[in-house]
């Protein structure tokens, strides 16, 4: 269906389509860092939720959305395996976020982060696997954002985000890549 509607009792009336697609933006965004993806939705987040993961989300309505479409089981911050922000979460927020240890790296959250505008604000360099060379890019969040995940992210362990902005674009920074804010 245009819609993306095919199984309206299956999909839960988000359709098989574009979950699909938007699983597939998650996975191209995640192994090409900082490059911008196109979504079809604003919560890409619901290819990946089900009721075997546990989920924060930092608004009533988020949390509402997630449980009804995806039965995954909301939890606290520390718990999460992924976490999702309308707005920049603090230092002492992010310091509580699972960053997995060193036999089970993988135990790291994800965290999805909505921004006002991919382009615009803090500007900072990506260098790592599946960046040539390295990619500058902008983004709506404070320098204190980055500094902070920074301390915490110490690979293999650490956190990958994911940023959206307003107009339905998408990056990823997976925990794999050193971030540098420059510094103006």
């Amino acid at each position: 269906a245009e819609d993306g509607i095919r199984d309206v009792e299956r999909s839960r009336g988000l359709g098989d389509v574009y979950k699909r697609q938007e699983f597939r933006n998650l996975l191209y965004a995640i192994s090409h860092p900082g490059e911008i993806v196109k979504l079809k939705t604003s919560y890409p987040y619901i290819s990946i939720l089900n009721r075997d993961v546990f989920f924060y989300g930092d608004t009533k309505e988020d949390v509402e959305f997630i449980r009804r479409y995806t039965e995954a089981v909301y939890t606290n911050i520390e718990e999460a395996d992924y976490l999702i922000f309308q707005k920049e979460p603090d230092k002492d927020t992010l310091k509580k976020v699972k960053i997995g240890d060193l036999e089970f790296p993988e135990n790291g959250a994800t965290i999805f982060l909505k921004i006002d505008e991919i382009g615009k604000g803090t500007k900072v360099s990506m260098k790592g696997p599946g960046i040539k060379d390295f990619i500058n890019i902008s983004l709506t969040v404070s320098k204190d954002f980055f500094e902070t995940i920074k301390e915490i992210n110490d690979f293999p362990m650490g956190v990958d985000i994911f940023f959206i902005d307003r107009q339905k674009n998408m990056i990823a920074i997976p925990r794999s890549v050193e971030v540098k804010v420059w510094d103006l």
